[in-house]
Parts: C-alpha cells; sequence; structure tokens
C-alpha cells in the first residue's frame, strides 16, 4: 500500500508524472503479487479517502482498484535486501521509506542494512524509518530531518568521502516492506495516510 500512496502524494503536491519514480521491493513473492493488484476494501481506508486522492482510485463494487496513473509510476521487484544484487541497476534515492523492517533484525544485519540504505540515498536525500527505529541509526551517518511528527533523517555530507551511483533527475523514492521476518526472504512531501494496513 505504501508505494502507491508515495506515488499519489507526489501527484498531489504537484510534481509531474514524469519526474516521479517509484521502487517497491519486498522479499515475499505473495506481497509482491498482492501489491501489484491494487485493489483495496473499506477495511484499508480508515477514516475514509481524502477528497484529494478519490480520482487516483476505479470504484469496482465494495473495492478500490488503484487508478493505472499511479500503477504505472510504481515499479515492483522481489528481493531481499541482503541479496547481493539488491542495489545492481538501482539509481540514488531522494526518498527512501524503510518503516518497521530494521527492528526484526539483529544489531549487526541493522548495521549491515543502514550502510545499504545510506549508499542508496542521493546528496540531501532522505531516510523515513518506524518511530521505534529511530535510535539504531549511526549519528555520524544521519541527521534528523526535524519534521514534526515524523522520522525522517537526511544522509550527512563526508568531505571527501565519494559517494557511488548516480540521479536521474526523477523524483526517485524506494519502498521497503513495513514488516519483515527475516533477513533472508530533495525532499519532495512526506508521506499520505491514505492508505493503511487494515487493524
Amino acid at each position: 500500500e505504501e508505494p502507491y500512496s508515495i506515488a499519489m502524494t507526489l501527484l498531489d503536491s504537484g510534481v509531474p508524472p514524469f519526474l516521479i519514480h517509484v521502487d517497491a521491493a519486498d522479499a515475499s513473492g505473495a506481497a509482491i503479487d498482492s501489491a501489484r493488484e491494487g485493489s483495496y476494501g473499506p477495511n484499508s481506508f480508515r477514516g475514509g479517502i481524502p477528497e484529494s486522492m478519490r480520482r487516483y482510485f476505479d470504484v469496482k463494487g465494495e473495492r478500490h482498484e488503484v487508478s493505472s496513473q499511479v500503477k504505472e509510476l510504481v515499479k515492483f521487484r522481489r528481493n531481499s535486501i541482503f541479496d547481493h544484487d539488491f542495489t545492481k541497476g538501482r539509481p540514488v534515492y531522494d526518498l527512501v521509506f524503510c518503516r518497521n523492517m530494521l527492528i526484526y533484525f539483529s544489531p549487526e544485519k541493522q548495521a549491515e542494512s543502514l550502510s545499504i540504505l545510506s549508499g542508496l540515498l542521493s546528496e540531501g536525500g532522505m531516510l523515513f524509518l518506524g518511530h521505534a527505529e529511530s535510535g539504531i541509526l549511526n549519528r555520524d551517518d544521519f541527521i534528523s530531518a526535524k519534521y514534526p511528527s515524523s522520522f525522517a533523517f537526511s544522509r550527512k555530507s563526508h568531505p571527501g568521502k565519494q559517494h557511488t551511483g548516480r540521479s536521474s533527475g526523477k523524483a526517485q523514492a524506494a519502498a521497503m516492506p513495513e514488516h519483515a521476518s527475516a533477513p533472508e526472504p530533495k525532499p519532495a512531501a512526506t508521506p499520505s495516510p491514505t492508505l493503511q494496513r487494515p487493524p
């Protein structure tokens, strides 16, 4: 749900579609297949759908399907962050959303994950974590973006340290799974609460 919410928020903020690219990764093939469908029942919308977001859905009976306009902005890939080819062919991103994944990892895997995520961020790019994960960050590499009610952090610049990767000039965003059971398997806008995981 989150990758579509990110795309909708960027569109609603006035970012042209041709400047938006959202990559979404999950280690679960079933989760990827379900996400690609983009079809949601009433329980996915706590408090209803904001009026400004209704145009991004096609109503089919009791279900709301994400419009093709939004779907074409999101690319899904089955991947674990620990796969050797996880970063292969990826650009650097302006925004990376990785909420409530790190809490399932050991301290060693948390450090490895943060190193990988840091390498995916553009200069000044921002990493969004879950509220329980902000204490995991290495303060030598990240600094709080200090946005109210958010857990967003920017990657610090290190003089003399080269950062690999090239930005395509698009508003790049990457969404990691909101939950993970094991390691195996310029700021544009804050994420919209439009789509929520049902209780």
